[in-house]
């Protein structure tokens, strides 16, 4: 204020700019944080002659829960994307469980070997029917010569 109690305006102008510093202090802290991204595994199962399994059942656990279950196709892969981090994958072949614990941090590949079952073929199962018709064939002659014997023929 002067002295005839006028005010005195006063301006200032302020210029705000980005301070560099705290832009790469916030550039360094998100690079170091972890990127949770999704890793593919890639599960084979094979016999011990190095044949492919279709159709396999594969679980995959974390922490003791099922997280995916998926099977294997014809070329006996299965495929899976998950977080990275550690799991247990169990595969079931016939009457055979195999289970690995592993951890990925990438991409991965997992190979089940078996061992070979016999699979019965189609003329094993058809074999105990040459040996049960002849037999049945048999019973059922025996009981009519039977019956036929007890009877009394009404003609003597």
């Amino acid at each position: 204020m002067d002295n005839l109690s006028n005010v005195d305006i006063c301006q200032k102008t302020i210029f705000i700019s980005p301070n560099e510093q705290n832009n790469e202090t916030n550039e360094n802290n998100t690079s170091q944080e972890p990127q949770k991204t999704n890793i593919t595994l890639f599960i084979f199962v094979k016999n011990k002659n190095n044949q492919t399994l279709p159709n396999v059942k594969v679980e995959i656990y974390q922490n003791n829960t099922i997280v995916q279950i998926v099977y294997t196709n014809e070329t006996g892969m299965a495929q899976a994307t998950l977080p990275a981090g550690s799991y247990k994958i169990r595969a079931y072949y016939g009457t055979q469980t195999e289970t690995k614990r592993m951890q990925f941090s990438n991409d991965g590949r997992v190979v089940f070997l078996f061992n070979p079952e016999e699979q019965p073929s189609k003329e094993e199962g058809f074999n105990w029917l040459i040996i049960a018709i002849p037999i049945v064939i048999l019973i059922i002659v025996a009981l009519i010569l039977i019956m036929n014997r007890r009877r009394k023929v009404w003609w003597k």
